[in-house]
């Protein structure tokens, strides 16, 4: 994850508001591409089509960027462009191809490098158990996990990105999908500590 996102949000605003797109989009992806891309692995389970899923992230971040309005969390949004590209993938599976960004070969070249980061390898037997676990859910579920628990996102940002990243929903609707995904959250967490249980991962004491 990177270091300090607020920091980094507001260089990337910085560079935004100046009218230096280029610029802001080489800081979004070299500080927030490689986070980025290991929730696309986590979540798509191939490294190689998480890299066209990214290579597609990255063409949705360069041709939104332009239109963001700082409203909401430029992380959250980020994620949400991940989620889009993944679930556009996914509905049209002949859509999969290696996007070089037209007119912009120092973007591209950002991206390549991202997609080349060595990610951190799970050691130990637990983490080895539980990342088991985790490959039995459904992209959503697994989307949900890694976002709440690993990402420590609140569930209005969690919201947002399962919209995709819509940067002002209905206040509403952003409020029941937000209660939907902490319902889902709470069965999903139950239903992984049962699978534990029966695992021998942890005992019933441990719940």
């Amino acid at each position: 994850m990177a270091r300090d996102p607020t920091s980094l949000e507001r260089r990337i605003q910085r560079h935004h508001q100046r009218g230096e797109l280029k610029e802001a989009a080489t800081a979004a992806i070299e500080g927030f591409g490689p986070e980025i891309l290991g929730f696309l692995i986590a979540v798509v389970r191939e490294k190689a089509l998480a890299g066209e899923v990214f290579a597609q992230f990255s063409e949705e971040l360069w041709n939104r960027l332009a239109g963001f309005r700082w409203t909401a969390s430029f992380r959250t949004w980020l994620y949400g462009l991940a989620w889009m590209a993944w679930q556009r993938l996914r509905r049209e599976p002949h859509f999969r191809k290696t996007i070089s960004l037209p007119g912009e070969p120092d973007i591209a070249d950002d991206e390549q490098r991202v997609r080349t980061v060595e990610l951190p390898r799970v050691e130990s037997p637990l983490e080895e158990a539980v990342a088991r676990l985790r490959q039995g859910l459904v992209p959503e579920d697994l989307a949900l996990l890694i976002l709440r628990v690993d990402r420590g996102m609140p569930w209005e940002e969690i919201a947002a990105v399962m919209n995709s990243g819509e940067e002002a929903p209905d206040d509403a609707a952003l409020a029941r999908k937000a209660a939907f995904v902490q319902d889902r959250f709470s069965q999903l967490t139950d239903n992984l500590k049962q699978l534990a249980q029966e695992s021998k991962l942890i005992s019933e004491d441990d719940s």
